[in-house]
Parts: structure tokens; sequence; C-alpha cells
């Protein structure tokens, strides 16, 4: 192999400019691949505190049915607080249930705003309302302090948990935060724990604050159709899955027939992650054409770089053809010859490699809303670092790299290894 090595490295040297073509062809259909590769992992793989996404069902929403025929009403909406109580508190299969109202703030056109006192400027933050369990379906990394309890929703406490960037910016440390008052729109609640920085990029526990659900224990709450939440079910394993789903099925059937005016269902819910990132519609059947456009397009940015670089391996190896022609008169074989020629153009797929995985980093970073949910201020905050820099992304980088080496690589050495020996002694 250390053969190889060199007498690539000398290749090299001696095709400047045919090799640097081959490194940077090379190098931006690894920058392409990756950049797909990176925006699927953002959206379904596993990192803090969205680690156990492989192993949760989320419900973003009910249809209800008007039962009176002659209407025909249907409504699609958030999840309510009878379908929380009714059918999603009384499961038994899954490990934990956490309720939690999903969308920003923000978003919704109000802003939340954060201080410590009123007559210092307030700063616009992104606030959840969270249950309790929240904290067992999420692996929030603590700091300090502790997160709130369901005593402390049903009593109504007024108490939050923040990250650490607004406790150093606020209070001066995380452990100095811990039980001091802050305002939240005006009203004054008490710090109880910090948690590390969450990356937009975990798009059910991203937040500046979190705070108890209080309204889903409020007196005739649980007569509630209609509200806001999303409800995550953390099944113990992926294996659970249909379990989970029967049962959710058979306490929806139980649930309508009490109910006098709708019947609750939940088209294509709940759902895995996979399938929750990659639905147009709650109810739609868009999983597998978004799976088979990325296969295609993972195989169009591998497949036509790999022609050309195969068409200029080819056109390297025929300069070489006398050397070969005297290793195979020395009683190499033709499986000598390919494993040789695919060993030295490994070290050209690995140069390219690690170039493109470097460009495709640099312009996630410079064009990051074109690519990812997340805005270009959060990339400033380096909330890309903690996600991105992760070693999945580098054996897939490797991975890749390997195969486009194969697909430019093998063809040319194939066909000069069935070159005749003495053909290839005439050059």
């Amino acid at each position: 192999m250390k053969r190889y090595i060199r007498q690539s490295w000398q290749i090299i040297r001696q095709n400047l400019v045919l090799s640097s073509i081959g490194i940077v062809g090379t190098a931006f259909a690894i920058c392409m691949v990756m950049v797909l590769v990176q925006q699927e992992y953002m959206k379904v793989g596993s990192f803090s505190p969205e680690t156990n996404r492989s192993r949760w069902l989320v419900t973003r929403g009910s249809t209800l049915t008007m039962k009176d025929t002659m209407r025909n009403t249907t409504i699609n909406m958030p999840v309510g607080d009878v379908q929380v109580w009714e059918i999603f508190r009384k499961l038994k299969t899954p490990e934990a249930v956490t309720t939690f109202i999903e969308y920003y703030e923000s978003e919704a056109g109000i802003q939340t705003l954060f201080s410590v006192r009123g007559n210092e400027s307030e700063v616009p933050i992104v606030a959840r309302y969270t249950d309790e369990a929240f904290w067992r379906v999420f692996d929030f990394s603590f700091v300090a302090g502790k997160h709130y309890t369901e005593s402390d929703a049903r009593s109504n406490r007024q108490v939050a948990v923040i990250t650490d960037r607004l406790a150093r910016k606020f209070f001066g440390s995380v452990d100095e935060a811990i039980d001091k008052q802050a305002l939240i729109n005006g009203s004054k609640y008490t710090v109880c724990g910090v948690v590390r920085h969450v990356t937009p990029f975990c798009s059910f526990a991203y937040g500046d604050v979190w705070m108890p659900l209080s309204s889903l224990y409020e007196a005739n709450s649980r007569d509630r159709l209609f509200n806001d939440y999303a409800v995550i079910c953390l099944a113990k394993s992926p294996k659970d899955f249909d379990a989970i789903k029967e049962e959710i099925q058979a306490l929806t059937a139980q649930c309508n027939a009490v109910q006098e005016t709708f019947s609750i269902s939940f088209p294509g819910q709940p759902a895995n992650q996979f399938a929750t990132m990659h639905s147009k519609y709650r109810n739609d059947d868009t999983v597998p054409e978004y799976r088979r456009r990325f296969i295609l397009l993972i195989i169009l940015f591998l497949c036509i770089p790999a022609i050309n670089l195969s068409g200029m391996t080819l056109s390297r190896m025929r300069r070489r053809l006398a050397e070969l022609g005297v290793r195979r008169s020395f009683g190499a074989v033709r499986s000598d010859i390919i494993r040789q020629v695919i060993a030295e153009n490994m070290l050209l797929s690995l140069l390219g490699g690690v170039l493109g995985l470097g460009l495709s980093y640099l312009v996630m970073a410079v064009f990051p809303s074109w690519l990812l949910p997340a805005g270009s201020w959060n990339m400033i905050q380096g909330d890309i670092n903690g996600a991105m820099f992760n070693p999945i992304i580098f054996l897939i980088a490797l991975f890749f790299c390997v195969l486009i080496n194969l697909l430019s690589a093998f063809v040319p050495a194939w066909r000069i290894s069935k070159t005749p020996i003495v053909e290839s002694l005439s050059h």
C-alpha cells in the first residue's frame, strides 16, 4: 500500500494539471452529494437533544369530521385537549408521551420578549410551552438547576428553563441565573433550570425559553377539541411502532363512541421522523416520491463526474502502457493491474473528498437559507458545528469517496488490463 501511495503521489506531480482537474471534479461531486446528505441528516439524524428521533412517533394534528352527515364538515387542526387526555395520555405501550405547543410564537405573529428588569431593553426569544414528559422524550443537557414538574404545571407556577446563552447575557453565569426572576412579556418567571443552547435544526426541541403547559391542566380543559398541541410518543423500540398505532386506533374508537358532535381521526399519523419531515401535508403520500428523488439525485451527482474522471483516468493509463506491459511480462496478472490502478486513483479520490467535504460546509455556511430551514444568523452563532461535525457525516463522505473512485477507476483499469502484453510494450 505504501508503494501505491508513493506511486500515486509521483503521478500527481508528473501530471499536475490533469490530476488537479480530477481532484476538483471529485471535490465538486462530493460537495453536491454531501450538501444533500447533510441536509437530510439535519432532518432525520439523531443528535442532542433529539437523539431519540429513531424511536418516536409524531402527531402534529387531527381531523375532526362532523357526525351530522347532512353537513359533512371536516376540520384539520392541531391536537386538542380531548385527544390528549382521552387518547394519548391513556397509552400504555410507549415509554413516554409528551404534549407541547409546536409552533414558535414569532411564527404565529406574536413576539415573545425577555428581560430581567422592566427598565432595560427586551430581546425577542423563541418560547415553548411543554408538559413535564417533554424532558424525558428529549435529552437536554442541563448545566444548572433542573426542569419543572407536573406539580409546577398543575399549580400554575411561573417557572422557566432558559438556555446558557440567555443566562450568561442577563445574569452573568449559568449558576447565577437559578432562582432569579425574569420578565417574559412582562410576566415574572423564576428560572429553575439552564440548558445548553439548542440548534435550530432540532425542529421540535429548539427554543430559548421553555415554560410549563399549564393550560393543559386548567379546569374544564379536557372538554376542548380545539387547541394548538403536538404530541410525540417515545417508543421503547421501533419494533413497538405498530403496537402504538393500534393502541391509538383503539382509544380513538372509544373516544368517538362518546363524542356527540365530531369524530376524531389522525390521517397518516402518528408518523416516524422521516415521514414527518418529508410529508408536505399530514395525510399525504409523498414520502416514497421524495425517497426516489433523493436517490436519483445522489446517483446523478456521482455518475456524471465519475464518467468524466473515468475518461481522464483511461487517458492517464494509456501513457503508462509500457510500464504496465513490463509488469505483466514479469508475471503480474490482470487483477494485479486493476488493483494497482484503483489503489493509485484512491489518493486522488480522497484528496478530492476532503476538499469536497470542506467545500460542502462552506456552501452551507454561506448559503444556509437556500439549503436549510435555519437562517444565516443561526449559522453565524455556530449552530452548524454541534450538529453537522459528526462522525457519521465523515463516514458517509468516506463511503462516497470510495464509491466515486470505483466508478471512475474500475472501467479504465479493466480495459487497460485487457491490452495484450506485446501491444503494451510497443508503447
